[in-house]
């Protein structure tokens, strides 16, 4: 992500441009959201986020500790800054998706897999519950969960052989 699109989200959100020279609110604080997005999105030390908008180093540091403020209070810029932090990290999941497809992947299917996980052992933990007290639709049980487990097995098999 580079500061420039950040820049450009910002000022399209805002409907505002925040390289103007003016300490009107509204401005001041979609700096601070700019700032902050920058900090969180990009490697770019403070001197060259300030130089983006013609500040300094600690101009931008100052609005990152208004930031807070704006955070505390619950302004509405805070919920815009959440918006565009949303539409961000959507962003870096296509391009992960792009370029990373095994991390993308691996990530996005990783809590469905615990979940699973997690549903055989209960499933497992049924079965020998059932069997301790003599309940005649154990083996029924055992059979659906087997039947269920080699289905997913062979999908599986097929998928990465293909």
């Amino acid at each position: 992500m580079t500061i420039q699109k950040i820049k450009g989200l910002v000022e399209n959100r805002f409907d505002l441009i925040l390289d103007t020279k003016s300490r009107k609110r509204e401005i001041v604080y979609a700096r601070c959201v700019y700032y902050k997005l920058c900090v969180d999105y990009t490697s770019k030390t403070r001197t060259d986020i300030g130089k983006e908008l013609n500040r300094d180093h600690a101009t931008v540091h100052h609005g990152l500790k208004l930031f807070e403020n704006i955070k505390m209070y619950a302004d509405p810029q805070f919920n815009i800054y959440l918006e565009l932090k949303s539409k961000l990290d959507t962003l870096n999941l296509i391009k992960q998706k792009d370029y990373q497809p095994e991390v993308y992947y691996k990530e996005k299917y990783r809590t469905n897999l615990l979940m699973n996980r997690d549903l055989y052992k209960f499933s497992k933990d049924l079965i020998l519950r059932l069997k301790l007290m003599d309940n005649k639709f154990t083996i029924k049980f055992k059979t659906e969960l087997d039947n269920i487990i080699n289905n997913k097995q062979n999908d599986f098999n097929t998928r990465t052989s293909k």
